[in-house]
């Protein structure tokens, strides 16, 4: 099973809630599922629910706001983690929710940039991985990121073939990657109906 999440802040996030639009959640329930997050103590609920329906995860995506070593899940400070290891236990906690040899992928703006990024994916893979027979790995971003890299079925893998970084690189990434140009100011197809249904009155 591949579950994406989804940042869901209070108000309408443009440069996240687009990619809710852009996803195919109807087709291929038991190969994925895509949910939405208001803040990082509400995630083991979200994930054991998607677990006790469909069975332990292949792959997590979580898609927020990044920086290094960062990522946010919900309102701007609801950290989901951060180079702090105290944040750390929201992911840790997800273990046994997750196959033998899954995937956590930070989908934030430079999630594995600097030394900061670097020692998250690696100590998150180690935490995740303590157990005997786990081997797990943690992949953050190495360039800026938009709802624009999420097709039907997901983050693509074009973007993540040229943009994520994995916990077994043996080196930090010291500078990141700013996709001027590539990305596209349009709104998604639904997002300026969201908006007006949340519109004040």
């Amino acid at each position: 099973m591949h579950l994406t999440v989804f940042s869901y802040p209070s108000k309408p996030d443009p440069e996240l809630e687009p990619a809710v639009f852009q996803v195919d959640g109807r087709s291929a329930p038991e190969r994925r599922r895509f949910e939405r997050c208001q803040g990082p103590e509400r995630l083991w609920h979200i994930v054991q629910d998607v677990v006790n329906r469909a069975g332990r995860l292949r792959r997590l995506d979580l898609f927020g706001h990044g920086r290094p070593g960062g990522l946010s899940l919900g309102d701007p400070g609801q950290d989901i983690v951060t180079p702090d290891e105290q944040s750390w236990r929201y992911l840790l906690e997800l273990d046994d929710f997750l196959q033998d040899e899954a995937e956590v992928r930070l989908l934030g703006c430079e999630t594995a940039i600097g030394d900061e990024g670097f020692r998250v994916l690696q100590g998150l893979a180690q935490g995740l991985s303590r157990k005997q027979g786990r081997r797990r790995t943690v992949w953050g971003s190495t360039a800026t990121l938009d709802w624009v890299d999420f097709g039907p079925a997901g983050f693509m893998d074009e973007v993540a073939t040229q943009y994520l970084r994995s916990s077994e690189e043996p080196v930090a990434v010291l500078t990141g990657t700013k996709r001027i140009g590539e990305l596209s100011p349009q709104p998604a197809p639904g997002l300026a109906l969201l908006q007006e249904r949340l519109a004040p009155l």
